[in-house]
């Protein structure tokens, strides 16, 4: 087998491990925000769920509020920054195997671009299409996982707050 398609068949194994191990990594930060900022909130609020008299309580209010914030804020950023790269290494991962099976295909430079560290490497500097199909997932992945993890808490601590500061 030439050395190529070793170096090809070598990257397709370590770009599958790379993703596994983004994965990982992204259900661990995932998790660990549901159980710290939840539990936190418990521990802060109590058994009701929201802080007793809270129009006296205006500056633990605040607190919660800029902790629920402050908390989902730094998660989200550290989600989407290792969820950049995963998407980074899939598109790579998905380019490389269409083009090994393109038997006419000699473009070195774009294959050699391909063999490198995909999660590390800016995906526009790879290529055009790639980057089109890196932008759609990346979209996806915001509107239907991201969004919701990372604002529900914040949104909802606003509502409850502002509907226990009327009805307190």
């Amino acid at each position: 087998m030439p050395i190529q398609q070793q170096l090809v068949l070598s990257a397709l194994e370590a770009k599958l491990q790379a993703i596994g191990g983004y994965d990982s990594i992204l259900w661990k930060i995932r998790t660990g925000y549901l159980v710290v900022l939840y539990g936190g909130l418990a521990l802060l609020l109590g058994a009701s769920g929201v802080p007793e008299q809270v129009a006296v309580a205006a500056d633990r209010v605040l607190s919660i509020l800029l902790l629920v914030f402050g908390f989902s804020v730094s998660a989200f950023l550290v989600d989407y920054s290792y969820l950049r790269k995963k998407l980074r290494v899939i598109v790579a991962r998905d380019r490389l195997i269409d083009l090994a099976f393109q038997a006419d295909y000699h473009d070195e430079a774009l294959l050699i671009k391909l063999l490198h560290i995909a999660g590390e490497t800016p995906i526009e500097s790879i290529s055009a299409a790639m980057t089109k199909e890196y932008r759609a997932k990346r979209n996806a992945n915001l509107a239907w996982v991201l969004a919701p993890l990372y604002s529900t808490a914040p949104v909802s601590s606003v509502v409850i707050l502002w509907i226990e500061g009327f009805t307190g």
